[in-house]
């Protein structure tokens, strides 16, 4: 593994190269760094003027896109019709895997959480506290990863994780990219590369994938799935004191190990996910959202449907051979839903800023991405090699976890011990009160910091008074709302498409009042019952998104344009989303 190590290390990118760096072109390639922009699309950078000549040959096709235009339209207004997505429209069908029926969501939708915040919660404290953390629908592993990098930087205490997923692929995916992730045989920058790739990209150089084989001959071959055990246990260890477990249900783990061993060409896969990420049927709805974004944006959008590889809109992909199994299904199927975007699981902000740290033009959002999403797990990395932190991955419906914890079936945890539990919007398909009953008896009632997450994403579609337009809105708070997106879109209202304003409504509209009542009718009284009570004021992340924690007495979000456009059009967050906390009462 030695030389391999090296390998990675070296192709490990901290920096933004030249744009003439692709091996696709004729000319020679460069390995310097790209400091001087294309002025005209700012999507790419060269090292000087001579790379920059000598390049053109092969960026004019992009640099020229009609989608870099300030007046692309969306096809339904060049040809003339309706689009699909208006009443009247063809029936939506969604594409990947399952779409419209049970679809495998492997990159989480909303804004990574640090399910701690210990700066508004233990405080100093938290330094040499001992913390239990349960995430009982993780999803992918951007909330751990974002609460384990918000520690104090000398954290001294042991922190125990449980990170339960249902779906066998997600909690494989994660067992495989921790361990990609947390082992200490590939140098930490590495590592993190290989682990951005193996969740976000679609393709893969033949010594990443064979490395994805080695992990998965590592994790797989350790007599973890044992003939006659229904449960498969398995242990590694990390880079620093703790360990990773892993315990899933054995017949979805081996089905799951048809997707890493599976040996589908790289052709048809690519052609999978195409066909999936740009069917013809759904081009209307991605014009929409291209519509919405600046040319730069359009154009980064784009290229990562078109090439399914997180990085640098001018990285060079021809050495990438070989298709990421991790994100097709045994047969070669794209897993994901045709409008999936890394971008929605993180702060646009702070991939911004990530990028502006390595010399990324704010365009190349995807390059921006690529860098954050690096430099994330290579802190989490560094943190769990000095930390003492010990993960456990089980695959279970997290009903039965909660069952199983107070049988000491999953060791270290008991009744009455986690600091955290984030239940993701688990409350969508078993009601509040069933999260509730089920995770309540297992929070740790000796910290006063304690608390139960959850979110709801589809709470406003039967609470009535709670979608714009809806039985009770008066007119004049209608009119009042459409100005104020009207606004933070940067159009005139009488002049801008009224769908594109209609589009973002529920964003400014106050629904508060619909959400207090929803929470009495379907959590408070459980709440009560066991021991419960919904905090007033949110102390881990804020109730409504666009509004921080520091005013929490807004009913609606007030964003200038830019963050309007950061949260909403580009994170792709939804106006309806509500975040609760419970804490233990006194």
């Amino acid at each position: 593994m030695t030389g391999e190590s090296k390998k990675f290390e070296l192709t490990s990118s901290s920096r933004l190269l030249c744009a003439n760096s692709d091996a696709s072109t004729s000319a020679p390639t460069c390995t310097n760094t790209g400091t001087l922009g294309c002025s005209k699309c700012m999507l790419v950078k060269y090292c000087g003027k001579a790379c920059q000549l000598a390049h053109w040959p092969k960026h004019r096709q992009d640099c020229g896109h009609p989608q870099l235009k300030a007046d692309w339209q969306p096809a339904w207004v060049t040809e003339n019709r309706s689009p699909a997505f208006v009443a009247g429209g063809p029936p939506v069908v969604q594409f990947g895997r399952k779409a419209n029926q049970g679809a495998t969501y492997v990159w989480g939708n909303v804004t990574a959480i640090d399910c701690l915040n210990v700066a508004r919660n233990e405080g100093s404290a938290a330094r040499t506290a001992d913390f239990k953390l349960c995430f009982a629908a993780s999803g992918d592993i951007r909330n751990m990863v974002q609460t384990i990098n918000r520690l104090p930087s000398d954290y001294s205490g042991k922190c125990d994780i449980l990170f339960n997923d249902l779906n066998p692929i997600v909690a494989n995916r994660n067992w495989i990219i921790l361990y990609t992730l947390l082992q200490h045989t590939v140098p930490i920058p590495g590592a993190a590369e290989l682990a951005a790739h193996f969740m976000y990209s679609a393709a893969l150089s033949p010594v990443a994938s064979a490395h994805l084989n080695r992990c998965v001959s590592i994790l797989y071959g350790q007599n973890i799935i044992q003939d006659g055990q229904k449960i498969a246990t398995g242990s590694i260890s990390t880079r620093g004191e703790g360990e990773l477990y892993m315990m899933a249900i054995t017949e979805e783990m081996k089905d799951f190990l048809r997707m890493p061993l599976s040996t589908y060409k790289f052709e048809d896969a690519m052609k999978s996910m195409r066909s999936a990420m740009l069917h013809p049927s759904r081009v209307d709805y991605r014009d929409r959202h291209l519509a919405s974004l600046t040319p730069g944006h359009r154009m980064a959008w784009t290229r990562y449907k078109q090439t399914g590889v997180l990085g640098p809109f001018s990285a060079n992909t021809s050495h990438l051979t070989e298709p990421n199994r991790l994100l097709f299904d045994a047969d070669g199927e794209w897993l994901t839903l045709d409008n999936a975007n890394p971008l929605q699981g993180w702060d646009v902000s702070a991939v911004l800023a990530s990028g502006q740290r390595h010399g990324i033009n704010p365009s190349d959002i995807y390059g921006c991405l690529f860098f954050h999403v690096k430099d994330e797990f290579e802190e989490f990395a560094r943190r769990i090699e000095r930390f003492n932190i010990n993960i456990h991955l089980t695959q279970f419906d997290a009903r039965m976890v909660s069952k199983m914890i107070p049988q000491d079936f999953i060791k270290p945890f008991s009744s009455g011990c986690f600091d955290r539990i984030e239940t993701s919007n688990l409350a969508d398909y078993i009601g509040p009160a069933d999260v509730i009953d089920c995770w309540a008896p297992l929070l740790n009632r000796h910290n006063k910091h304690a608390t139960l997450l959850m979110y709801f994403m589809n709470w406003h579609v039967r609470q009535p008074g709670a979608q714009f337009g809806g039985q009770g809105v008066n007119v004049q708070e209608e009119q009042k709302v459409m100005e104020r997106t009207a606004a933070a879109l940067v159009v005139k209202i009488n002049s801008a498409p009224r769908l594109r304003v209609i589009a973002h409504t529920d964003v400014f509209f106050d629904n508060s009042a619909p959400f207090e009542k929803f929470l009495r009718d379907n959590a408070e009284s459980k709440a009560r019952s066991c021991g419960l009570r919904v905090r007033q004021r949110n102390n881990i992340h804020t109730r409504r998104l666009g509004i921080p924690l520091s005013k929490q007495q807004n009913k609606v979000p007030e964003v200038t344009p830019k963050e309007f456009y950061n949260i909403y059009i580009l994170g792709g967050a939804d106006g309806p989303v509500r975040f609760v906390e419970f804490e233990t009462c006194p």
